[in-house]
């Protein structure tokens, strides 16, 4: 320990000096010098050139001793790691992302353990899940390219595996090996889309509001201890429903609390689909005043019933006669109108109709649904009729049940 003192080189005060000299200086002296200098240091060459700072312990007799103890301590391998106490974890200096996409699957791993593991799990689950042959072998094939990139002991990123999809390697497939074989091999990094588009509509609600959408949010994606979460696709439709009514009163009101039943019922008057908007604002509403984020529900005895299907419009003369005129002399033409126009068949129903569905003998024809719904064929007198020619010089009136 050398005593404090003012170094005569760069002036400073009450710092460890030897001869003089602080250590920075000294430092920056050798540097200058070079290894290949024998003589005595210049030691006034530092204050004119600047300070180059410097790590402790990074010399070169130290680099020579780490690399001496690292040399005989084995790398730690799967077993070792999992033998550790629980919570333990290998801090990474630089985490500079994996690029596996123009790895070789044929390098050695460097985490053999890892690579034995891995493809365990991919066997079981490709005879489990029916993949192909080729399947399996691509995903066998970028396994190993992911062991040949990554240390022992270094969790894989999701988004690692998915870059490698354009390169012929199934991502999908492979995370679902590595989640198979342990949810500590594995990082989920990926973006969540949901939560993407979220903060993109929602950007320009106030703060206040923002945090009160945001506790229902939570309640539709992770539920609560007396509700279960929402399926993604409800939660995408919730929000979707529930935005344009967030979007108006963000003009008026701070939060949520100011909303009155008067606003609900003003903007459900001029909404078309009222029973499914209704529904989600009363969802909001009521997972705020569960956990008491809102006075009052304003939502309460508003009664929405659904929409009644519009009727069909009425066909003009001139359709009917075009339609008349087209089946005049096509058969399966006036199949076609008379199972839509008169059974009010759907397009897909008639499309997905065969012949072992039609009952000549008890004149019906089965639809094939789970009911058992069928149909069957009125009076001669009820449908339209078209007049069909039979043969030169001879016609005869026929309807399409004829």
């Amino acid at each position: 320990m050398h005593p404090l003192g003012r170094c005569r080189t760069c002036a400073r005060w009450a710092v460890p000096v030897d001869e003089g000299v602080c250590r920075l200086c000294r430092r920056q002296a050798s540097l200058i010098a070079g290894p290949h200098c024998k003589t005595a240091l210049d030691l006034t060459v530092a204050a004119s050139t600047g300070q180059q700072l410097f790590l402790a312990g990074f010399s070169r007799a130290a680099r020579t001793r780490s690399k001496w103890v690292r040399s005989r301590v084995p790398p730690p391998t799967l077993a070792a790691l999992a033998a550790q106490p629980k919570g333990w974890e290998q801090p990474i200096l630089v985490d500079a992302p994996r690029d596996c996409r123009h790895a070789s699957s044929l390098d050695p791993p460097r985490d053999p353990g890892f690579l034995h593991l891995a493809l365990r799990h991919a066997d079981v689950l490709a005879e489990h899940n029916g993949w192909p042959p080729r399947t399996l072998q691509q995903v066998r094939r970028g396994l190993r390219m992911i062991a040949s990139c990554h240390e022992p002991g270094e969790p894989v990123r999701a988004s690692t595996a998915t870059a490698m999809s354009p390169h012929g390697v199934p991502g999908l497939r492979v995370l679902e090996v590595l989640f198979a074989a342990g949810d500590d091999l594995v990082v989920d990094d990926r973006t969540d889309s949901l939560t993407v588009r979220i903060d993109a509509k929602f950007a320009s609600l106030p703060p206040r509001m923002r945090d009160e959408l945001d506790a229902w949010i939570t309640v539709l994606r992770h539920g609560t201890a007396r509700r279960r979460a929402r399926p993604r696709i409800t939660a995408f439709t919730l929000l979707a429903a529930a935005h344009p009514f967030l979007t108006e009163i963000a003009d008026r009101y701070t939060t949520l609390r100011q909303v009155t039943r008067q606003d609900v019922l003003d903007w459900l008057d001029d909404r078309k689909h009222r029973a499914s908007d209704a529904h989600a604002l009363r969802d909001l509403f009521g997972v705020l005043k569960a956990q008491r984020l809102v006075f009052a529900n304003p939502l309460t005895r508003i009664h929405v019933g659904s929409t009644n299907p519009s009727t069909p419009a009425a066909l003009t003369c001139e359709a009917l006669h075009a339609i008349g005129d087209a089946a005049k002399n096509d058969p399966a033409l006036q199949t076609v109108v008379a199972l839509i126009g008169v059974h009010a068949l759907r397009p897909h129903q008639v499309r997905s109709l065969t012949l072992d569905q039609i009952d000549l003998p008890n004149q019906r024809v089965d639809l094939g649904t789970p009911d058992g719904a069928w149909i069957r064929s009125p009076p001669q007198r009820w449908p339209p009729t078209w007049t069909t020619g039979i043969s030169a010089g001879q016609t005869r009136e026929t309807s399409t049940y004829s």
